[in-house]
């Protein structure tokens, strides 16, 4: 054994065989992180576009069943096409918000993943580097 470290050059190979092998080792962890962090924020953004749909759904119902009582109780007041005219707009309204609301919270996924992925390919770029300049330097 002690022959094997009497050469240096001998001893550099193996500490950069070492240290690239080290620094593989570290980038295949790191994307293996990055991708369990995007699997989670995908299955988050599922469930969240499920429940979405099914609240909308349920909303949906309940709606038309409370439009219908309102529209009646707006007609004892005012004239029939006023009263729908009113109710149209009100839901118009209310739709487009909550619209609104929901594609900025879709769009804040989507730009953690995009910021994770960008962290991922620098910290790999940087891991390159450094194996390439210890490579440099044994020479």
């Amino acid at each position: 054994m002690a022959a094997k470290h009497s050469d240096p050059a001998s001893a550099r190979e193996d500490a950069t065989a070492r240290l690239a092998a080290d620094a593989t080792e570290l980038v295949r962890q790191e994307i293996a992180r990055v991708r369990a962090d995007l699997t989670g924020d995908l299955q988050r953004v599922g469930v969240g576009a499920g429940l979405l749909a099914a609240g909308g759904l349920l909303g949906l119902l309940g709606l038309h069943a409370g439009s219908i009582a309102m529209l009646h109780a707006l007609e004892s007041v005012m004239p029939q096409r006023r009263a729908e005219l009113l109710l149209v707009t009100g839901y118009l309204t209310a739709s487009t918000t909550l619209t609104l609301l929901a594609l900025r919270q879709l769009r804040g996924a989507g730009l953690f993943a995009k910021r994770a992925v960008s962290q991922m390919k620098q910290q790999a770029t940087d891991a390159a580097e450094a194996v390439q300049r210890v490579k440099a330097e044994t020479r």
